[in-house]
């Protein structure tokens, strides 16, 4: 078989190569803006463990630590759902976590209640990972879901 190439059917194949290339291009720039979506500053939002996300330029929110985890495991029945203690940390306007502008969050989520603080509203979603009776669970590798709002100037 003889490959018979001339200038039309490179100019063809070179500009074949650039589309595939642009469209793979706009396809990661497409999933890069999804993930940006997760971290952004009020709705809901996933924070990683020992992070903190400034909410505003006066505000910021730290997820220091989860102090209890007993939360029943996904392929395991209970009688009871468990209970995870989440701790967070709201610093206010030249405060940090020394000062009284530092207000402490304690989360239960046998018993999810909005906190209002500071004209912030947290609403825990979920903590993340899901418990399984087979794996221990990285303390390093806790995220909390949730949702964010601003109630008051």
């Amino acid at each position: 078989m003889v490959l018979i190439m001339n200038r039309k059917t490179t100019y063809i194949d070179a500009t074949m190569i650039f589309i595939l290339v642009i469209s793979l291009a706009a396809c990661f720039e497409r999933i890069n803006n999804s993930a940006a979506v997760e971290l952004q500053k009020t709705g809901n939002v996933v924070l990683p463990i020992h992070s903190s996300i400034d909410l505003d330029d006066a505000y910021t929110l730290s997820f220091d630590r989860v102090s209890e985890d007993s939360r029943c495991p996904v392929d395991v029945v209970c009688v009871w759902a468990g209970n995870a203690k989440i701790h967070l940390t709201l610093t206010g306007p030249g405060g940090d976590t020394q000062t009284p502008n530092a207000m402490p969050i304690e989360i239960n989520t046998s018993n999810p209640v909005a906190h209002e603080i500071l004209g912030w509203r947290f609403e825990w979603l979920e903590l993340l990972p899901s418990p399984y009776s087979d794996q221990m669970l990285d303390s390093n590798a806790y995220r909390i879901k949730m949702n964010i709002t601003r109630i008051a100037e």
